[in-house]
This record gives structure tokens, sequence and C-alpha cells, in this order.
């Protein structure tokens, strides 16, 4: 069977990751695509000694990481897949800062998605490794899958893409109606208008798009939604929770929207129970998948 995609999944080893990693086996079976697996670490800060020992010290260096990420990835798949010897999983191991090297990676192996993890007990991104989710997340040149850590890999049923009118989202509607055709989901695109406009404009706003989304793209199943409220994060939330939603799709240029869903401040984000449970999906704008 042929391979549908190339997926990258950035880990750290951590147990707030396990999630992702769980995630994107699972996914990767799903579509019969081809999973890499990448683990960036800290550069070696050679002493003040003779070249020959830094050498020797970075030499196993480089033999520990590589043992290290065999041994998991042989582990994860051992735990997950009913037979590892019919799944096979790529490794690499790399020096340096891990948001950057993740995206140089992804780009050097033409990857069609990115699957990183959240960290802390409520699925916020953190400052240390979530640092670097932020950046990817913002940077990359394709989708990436922000999985958190009570999160389990379920077939689409249905993806809500959260719109905000501008025309670079119409390359990418067009992409996840392709996505929602693979698992025949339901596509809903979504705007929470928080009263910023009159209503009549928003409503002409909202038939524009919908106009011009159903005169480009050929899918039955796309639905188009919009609500009010004034906390526009409260109202994914709640249509999240009320639609049993596997997937919500944003554009990283939401990055206010992004950071009030994934702040660690817990006023701001009023400890939102979707974070815990539905996969996130950044997709920039003008986004096009050409394979």
């Amino acid at each position: 069977m042929k391979t549908v995609f190339k997926i990258l999944l950035a880990t750290d080893y951590s147990q707030s990751v396990q999630s992702a990693e769980y995630y994107a086996v699972r996914f990767s079976e799903f579509t019969n695509s081809e999973l890499t697996m990448l683990h960036v670490y800290a550069p070696y800060l050679a002493g003040d000694i003779t070249d020959h020992y830094n050498n020797m010290v970075f030499q196993d260096i480089i033999e520990v990481e590589h043992s290290r990420i065999q041994m998991h990835s042989l582990n994860l798949m051992r735990s997950i897949v009913k037979s590892a010897n019919n799944f096979k999983m790529n490794t690499i191991e790399i020096e340096g800062k891990a948001s950057e090297e993740i995206i140089k990676e992804a780009d050097k192996m033409q990857a069609d998605f990115i699957v990183m993890g959240t960290h802390g007990e409520t699925g916020f991104i953190n400052r240390t490794f979530g640092n670097h989710t932020w950046e990817v997340l913002y940077h990359s040149n394709v989708p990436v899958l922000v999985v958190p850590q009570s999160a389990l890999f379920r077939k689409w049923k249905n993806i809500v893409f959260a719109t905000d009118y501008r025309e670079g989202e119409l390359p990418v509607v067009k992409f996840l109606s392709q996505m929602a055709k693979m698992f025949d989901s339901d596509l809903t695109i979504l705007h929470i208008s928080n009263f910023a406009l009159l209503k009549e404009l928003e409503i002409i706003l909202f038939d524009t798009f919908s106009k011009e989304v159903k005169q480009n793209i050929s899918y039955s199943k796309i639905f188009f939604r919009m609500l009010r409220g004034n906390e526009i994060s409260e109202g994914l939330n709640r249509f999240c929770m009320d639609h049993d939603i596997e997937l919500l799709v944003m554009s990283p240029q939401k990055k206010t929207l992004f950071e009030k869903i994934f702040s660690p401040d817990h006023s701001i984000t009023k400890r939102m129970s979707y974070q815990t449970k539905v996969t996130l999906m950044a997709i920039p704008d003008y986004y096009c998948h050409e394979k």
C-alpha cells in the first residue's frame, strides 16, 4: 500500500509527551504513513581540556543518544503496536536547539505533519520543552498536531476549523476537506464573534466566506456555524464539548487566541476543560499540500 504521509514526531522522552507518541503511532497506522521519531539533545559544552578528550566525550554522547532513541522507539512500538515487525519507525537524534532542529528536519524530510506534546498536568504548554512547541507551532511550514496528555487517537469524525474569514484560510479549508474525506468526517467551519463588529456586518462576512468556500471546495460534509459570545476561547470550549470534537484546527496567526487556550495563566484560561481532551492542529495561512 502506498505511503500516504510523512509524519515527524518530536519527543524529549518525558511522560508528558507519551500521549503524543501514542497518538503519532496510531495516526501513522491509520493513514499508512511513514513515521520518524526525532529527539534533539542539548549541545555539549566542551571544557578547557584537550581536543582529543572533547572529541572522545562528544563521540560517547552521540553513541548514548543513538542507543537511547533506538530503545525508546522499540519500547514504544512494543507497547502499542500489535506486531512491531509490521510497523517501521525511523529515528533521528541530533544536537541543537529543539525548535530550530525540528523545523529544519521537517523541511529536510518534507514532512506532512509534525506531532508534539504539551507539558504540565493540565495540558498547558509550559516554559521548558513547551517553549519549543510554541516556536514550532508559529514557524512551521507544515501542520503541527499538538496532543494534550490525556488525548487518545480516535478516528476524526468531527473536525472544527476556527475561522476569521481571512483569504489565506481558503487553501487551509481545502486541505482540511481532503483530510475529512479520508476520515469521512464532518468539517465544521466555525466563527465565534465577540461582539466587536455589528451583527449585520458579521452576517455579511459569514455569508460571503461561506459562499466562497462552497464555490471553491467540493465536499458534501462541510458545515458552517457562527456563534456569539464575550469570550472566544470559552465559546470554542463549549462547542468542542457539546459536539464531541476530535480535532480543533486553527491558524498560528491567531496568536492571542492560542495563548488564551494554552497559557499557564489559569485566570485567563479558566482551566478550559477541553485542553486535556481535544487535539489541536495549527496550519499556516495559504498552506497547500502539493503531494
